[in-house]
């Protein structure tokens, strides 16, 4: 128990709070998709319906790992790419 916690709180420590919520929509996805397989050798239909939301959650970890790539592109980059004119 202690490893744990010990684990938590470095981990709250090292990574940012935009990292964070990546991390927890991964392991949301995962574990939804890990239910979702057990869950559907009982029930098909539940067990489905728990996979595409995990599928769901891992989209939204893509698209929020590009747009946030876009969002932190350094000025630099933008500015050398497109060349202004002056009048």
């Amino acid at each position: 128990m202690e490893l744990t916690k010990n684990l938590f709180r470095q981990w709250k420590k090292t990574t940012t709070d935009r990292q964070k919520l990546q991390h927890t929509y991964l392991i949301t996805a995962i574990l939804l998709l890990l239910f979702g397989g057990c869950s559907a050798l009982i029930d098909r239909e539940f067990g489905l319906s728990v996979a595409q939301i995990a599928v769901i959650l891992f989209f939204i970890f893509i698209i929020n790992t590009v747009v946030y790539r876009v969002i932190t592109l350094p000025v630099a980059e933008i500015s050398q790419k497109t060349p202004r004119r002056n009048k």
